[in-house]
């Protein structure tokens, strides 16, 4: 993906699921890891805009 924004969007959608999933097998592990994950996505989405850095430029 080009731009880290657009995978932070879909992975929150997926996070969400995951959690709705957790809730009604009443996986609370399943449900704390996605929320928490959720939180990052936000984090990084709305909180620290000041430094957005390209996908291609991201470094492991």
């Amino acid at each position: 993906m080009k731009n880290i924004n657009t995978l932070r969007y879909v992975n929150s959608i997926g996070c969400i699921f995951f959690v709705i999933y957790g809730i009604l097998l009443e996986s609370w592990p399943v449900v704390i890891t996605n929320a928490a994950i959720i939180c990052v996505n936000l984090y990084y989405l709305f909180i620290n805009k000041q430094n957005p850095v390209p996908a291609d430029e991201v470094r492991s």
